[in-house]
């Protein structure tokens, strides 16, 4: 069956001897792009919140079936024009929990997980999810690393650098949600359901 906010497949197959799968195309612009579009690459505390409830609900369904997409980013994510419901994209670096897990995926959304070559399950999106709604709230990172420096930190499990949100006066519950989800230690990150419920009154 269909899973919320996750873009549905149409078609799977071999060509040339490459894998390949095509999916449904979405009207709409990438979550990258309306960041882009903002002045201060950034957006307000409700549409950052409603979008990153929507994103949170579809990684909590594709926990339920044990997937892990692998690349969660702004890039990947779909603001449909119909209704601004979110579409999570592109599951090239997805895998089921138990399988050899694909260690490609964008340095910045990373878990320190990934970058270490340990084990991997559906808490390395939730902490590439808090990437995302930090970049969303800040117009920043949470680190100014980059490249090998970021590496680097990421294996020493430094922690993240939340002071643009505090000094942005960002709702504290947000806050909270951010800093659990970045995490070095996935078992601190919580998970989408209970991150989906906490959403709430900030979206609406």
């Amino acid at each position: 069956g269909e899973l919320p906010g996750v873009v549905k497949v149409r078609d799977v197959g071999e060509d040339g001897g490459c894998a390949y799968y095509a999916t449904r195309w979405v009207p709409g612009d990438t979550l990258r792009a309306r960041l882009d579009a903002s002045a201060t690459g950034q957006l307000s505390q409700l549409e950052a919140a409603r979008i990153a409830r929507g994103l949170v609900r579809s990684l909590a369904a594709l926990a339920e079936v044990e997937v892990v997409h692998g690349d969660v980013k702004p890039s990947n994510l779909v603001l449909a024009d119909a209704d601004e419901s979110t579409v999570l994209i592109d599951f090239g670096q997805s895998y089921r929990l138990g399988t050899t897990p694909k260690r490609g995926g964008t340095l910045a959304y990373l878990a320190p997980e990934i970058v270490k070559g340990q084990p991997v399950t559906v808490m390395a999106d939730l902490y590439a999810f808090g990437v995302l709604l930090f970049e969303s709230l800040a117009g920043c990172f949470p680190y100014e690393a980059k490249g090998e420096e970021l590496a680097a930190q990421k294996v020493e499990g430094a922690p993240p650098d939340l002071s643009p949100l505090l000094e942005l006066d960002i709702a504290p519950g947000l806050v909270a949600i951010v800093e659990a989800c970045l995490d070095p230690d996935p078992d601190g990150r919580g998970s989408a359901a209970s991150h989906f419920k906490a959403l709430l009154p900030y979206s609406r």
